[in-house]
């Protein structure tokens, strides 16, 4: 399943760029991060990994990551092997334009379902409305928070 969004920024792409790159920023935008740790030295480049901790409903869920693409400050995509109630291989694509003063930001996720049983697959399908009503509420959210702090407001932190 795909899921797409994107927003408008009154921030410059670097600016942008650093809030979803360095982890203080990251965590005042992305409430549900509490923590991430570079597995390997060094700044991110492809093929690097990470860990991300999460806060999902009261639980805390450490999932491993690998950069994909680091094209400063223009793309970034990332592998997450999520660690949840239902583990799940997710990649997440951000890719930043400049538009005058402002960032465009699209976000992609793509989540693989091959690997789940055809019963799985199918209640996957029927509740993907549902899901993609989810995901976009939780993307407005974000994409508040992420102005706040982009564009120089207070964060969520």
């Amino acid at each position: 399943m795909e899921f797409t969004s994107t927003v408008d920024i009154v921030a410059s792409v670097e600016r942008v760029w650093a809030c979803l790159t360095e982890p203080d920023l990251q965590r005042q935008w992305r409430t549900q991060i509490v923590a991430q740790r570079d597995i390997d030295p060094g700044p991110p480049m492809p093929g690097s990994r990470f860990e991300i901790d999460l806060r999902e409903r009261g639980r805390l869920i450490t999932s491993p990551g690998e950069y994909l693409v680091v094209d400063p400050p223009r793309e970034l995509r990332l592998r997450l092997d999520y660690q949840g109630k239902f583990p799940l291989p997710i990649e997440v694509a951000y890719t930043l334009r400049r538009n005058g003063y402002r960032t465009n930001l699209e976000y992609r996720q793509l989540v693989d379902y091959s690997l789940f049983s055809t019963m799985l697959r199918w209640f996957v399908w029927v509740y993907s409305p549902l899901t993609r009503w989810q995901l976009q509420r939780v993307m407005r959210q974000s994409w508040d928070k992420l102005r706040q702090v982009a564009e120089g407001g207070k964060g969520a932190g």
